[in-house]
């Protein structure tokens, strides 16, 4: 029983010696960072270092693979490479100067083409120049980004084109192994504008090294932060895209450009979609316009249509008036004996009837001019409630279209019917039956004319 004590007394210290070290591994402290950040860019001298070995003309071939083997190889005192997977973007070949023309390659591949197809030389012909390093970060692992300026002096062998000084960017990982901070280069490749854009993208928050006994800022809770900082950020990113695309619906409203104002407020719904009730009523008051102005414009279409109509009716009235006119002005043989059907009461008969209608039309279209000219005050101003009330009375005074213009018929009617009563003279008949006087007989003869 003893003995067994001792045995989970001593499993007990070895459990709390690996979870302290693994505790520590997990810090990231302010000194820590400064020799992560410092590492990271000896490691790309290093690498830089690599590159000149490759085309110095005393190395052999066997060291050369010796050389590019061990760059990756585990556990190896001159690793630098995380392992043969590490890509490159090639800027062996001069026509590979920047990120719109890269092309990847793995690391074996562009080691050996470093020493294929460079020029040997016992100068240092590639030269890095301008490095500087990022601050820690968090991704799948700890990292640090290096910037620095690459050159090849040297030619190629196989482009003849002179090179250009590139950007270059180098993702070096930290793992902390062995009580020690051991950095890897993960990938090579030339600068993009997001790099430049984002230098504090995934940033570590460092623990300051005096606190690091009270307070340890582990992995687990590097990501937990991290988590809900980008939660946080992409809540402000869609509230500005929210609210940029509401006020594209409102300017869009104010110059009457509904079609494009609704679009807009429907993008804002789907970004935001917890705002729906507030877009859905701005989409309803957008629409309740639409549907005025394509009211204003139909009726506007309606009364040139009438307008139109009307200067018709009135040309073919003054043609009929005229040609009345010659009509009567013809001589007409009067023989027997005449009647008149022209009749002074069937005139002041149609004059009434014309002015009634005519006034009632006049009455009708000045009810409905007043209609649409309060829809379209309420439109302008904004007060959507009153555009409602406007609106819908429009839209119940409408029937009232159909009367007015059977009252304007009913006025050009008559008005064409009393020019023409005013203007024709009285038409003569004949009798049909007229008795003459006969010289072959004494007395009176019965005359009828067909």
């Amino acid at each position: 029983m003893k003995k067994n004590r001792y045995r989970l007394l001593i499993l007990l210290m070895i459990l709390s010696c690996f979870l302290s070290q693994s505790s520590h591994a997990q810090d990231i402290t302010d000194k820590e960072s400064q020799l992560i950040i410092k590492k990271s860019k000896e490691i790309v001298l290093e690498y830089n270092q690599l590159l000149n070995l490759l085309i110095s003309p005393d190395i052999d071939e066997e060291t050369i693979k010796e050389l590019i083997a061990n760059s990756y190889k585990k556990g190896d005192g001159n690793q630098i490479f995380f392992n043969s997977n590490v890509i490159f973007e090639d800027d062996i070949n001069p026509n590979h100067f920047d990120y719109k023309t890269a092309n990847d390659a793995t690391l074996e591949k562009y080691l050996q083409s470093i020493d294929l197809f460079l020029d040997k030389s016992n100068d240092t012909t590639i030269v890095f120049s301008d490095i500087r390093a990022s601050n820690v970060k968090l991704g799948e692992y700890l990292y640090v980004k290096v910037f620095f300026k690459s050159f090849f002096k040297g030619k190629n062998k196989s482009v003849k084109k002179p090179y250009r000084i590139t950007e270059r960017v180098a993702e070096i990982r930290a793992e902390f192994v062995n009580s020690k901070w051991k950095l890897y280069i993960m990938r090579v490749s030339f600068v993009t504008p997001d790099d430049l854009a984002n230098p504090y993208k995934n940033d570590v928050d460092i623990v300051e090294t005096a606190k690091v006994g009270a307070k340890k800022m582990d992995v687990a809770t590097i990501l937990k932060e991290k988590e809900k900082r980008k939660a946080m950020e992409e809540e402000r990113k869609n509230a500005i895209l929210f609210q940029k695309s509401m006020n594209t619906g409102d300017s869009s409203v104010k110059v009457r450009n509904y079609a494009f104002a609704i679009k807009a407020y429907q993008k804002a719904k789907e970004i935001l979609p917890d705002e729906s009730a507030v877009v859905d009523e701005k989409i309803q008051n957008t629409q309740l316009l639409q549907d005025g102005g394509r009211a204003a414009l139909a009726k506007k279409k309606a009364d040139e249509e009438a307008t139109a109509q009307r200067k018709q009716q009135l040309l073919e009235e003054q043609q009929k008036a005229n040609n009345a006119k010659v009509i009567a002005q013809k001589p007409i043989p009067n023989t027997g004996f005449t009647s008149s059907r022209r009749s002074p009461l069937s005139k002041i008969l149609v004059g009434v009837v014309g002015l009634t209608a005519g006034v009632y039309a006049i009455k009708l279209n000045n009810d409905w001019s007043a209609k649409l000219s309060a829809v379209e005050k309420a439109k302008q101003s904004g007060d959507f409630n009153g555009f409602q009330i406007a609106y819908n009375d429009a839209n119940q005074f409408k029937s009232s279209e159909s009367i007015r213009n059977i009252c304007v018929g009913v006025a050009a009617a008559s008005l064409l019917t009393e020019i023409y009563l005013l203007v024709r003279k009285p038409k003569s008949e004949r009798q049909k039956f007229s008795f003459i006087p006969t010289n072959e007989t004494l007395g009176l003869a019965l005359n009828y004319n067909f």
